[in-house]
């Protein structure tokens, strides 16, 4: 239990994924077969409790805090050059036991529409969304993948969010910025949220991050799913290629009308069995 594990396929000498044993079978077991589950060293940043007051620094320095913390705690391996500066400095975060992921989580609002997480070789990075096209992820429906499920979802949409926040004024409210976007409230109707941001002080850290939220959630979200996925084939030359993909950047997928969508990449899963080779799916 605990021991890393990497996985490298299609005999890549660069590790896919890289993770730990959460549970296995233990000796003397009747069973007929043995299951171990594993997880990414992502997972490991709920142990991680983060206690900090931080006044007027920048954001990726409070995150390259927490990275060392995480590099002292579980063993994840840290690279300041993958925490991306963001030009915004905070007025004032409080984080009072805290896990790191729920801390990471709120300081990429903070910075607008930047991505987190622990790569392949361990690493926390902490980076700008990437809008580009990844280029391994360029599909056309029948031809590189079977299956593919376009969504548009309005349930989760909001336009004016009222935000509490860890200040409390002489009558004892908590209220510190209200954030709302005209265009979605003339489009849907106004939706409201009361959203809160105990980490905050002040106006202006809050209405950052409001802006944010309010940047995901006043417009439908769009999503899809893709199965059936081809990671081999060869190039124009005959040479055998095969995709590694990632969640950076974005997916070009042509429908079969010859329609191009484009969406965030959020979620790669394989399936890998003796009988079937390698199946794969996206998010």
């Amino acid at each position: 239990v605990d021991q890393r594990i990497d996985i490298h396929l299609f005999n890549d000498p660069r590790p896919w994924w890289s993770g730990y044993i959460l549970n296995c079978p233990a000796q003397g077991s009747t069973a007929d077969s043995y299951k171990y589950t594993a997880h990414g060293y992502y997972n490991k940043l709920d142990a991680v409790v983060i206690f900090a007051d931080y006044l007027s620094d920048e954001i990726s320095e409070i995150v390259s805090e927490i990275a060392r913390q995480a590099e002292l705690k579980s063993g994840l391996n840290y690279n300041r050059n993958l925490l991306i500066n963001t030009n915004y400095t905070a007025s004032r975060i409080q984080f009072d036991g805290v896990t790191a992921k729920d801390a990471l989580k709120q300081l990429s609002d903070f910075a607008i529409d930047y991505v987190y997480g622990v790569d392949e070789y361990r690493r926390l990075f902490f980076r700008p969304r990437n809008r580009e096209v990844n280029e391994q992820a360029r599909f056309w429906v029948g031809e590189h993948l079977n299956s593919f499920e376009p969504q548009e979802d309005a349930e989760k949409i909001y336009n004016v969010i009222p935000i509490k926040g860890a200040a409390v004024d002489g009558n004892g409210e908590q209220w510190i910025a209200t954030v709302e976007d005209a265009a979605s409230q003339l489009k849907y109707g106004i939706r409201e949220k009361i959203l809160t941001l105990p980490s905050a002080y002040s106006a202006a850290d809050a209405e950052r991050w409001g802006q944010s939220e309010l940047a995901k959630y006043k417009n439908p979200v769009l999503s899809a799913k893709a199965t059936g996925v081809k990671l081999k084939y060869p190039k124009p030359d005959g040479v055998f290629w095969v995709r590694r993909l990632s969640t950076d950047g974005q997916a070009l997928i042509t429908d079969k009308e010859g329609k191009e969508r484009k969406y965030p990449i959020t979620k790669l899963k394989y399936t890998i069995s003796g009988e079937k080779g390698i199946d794969f799916a996206m998010e």
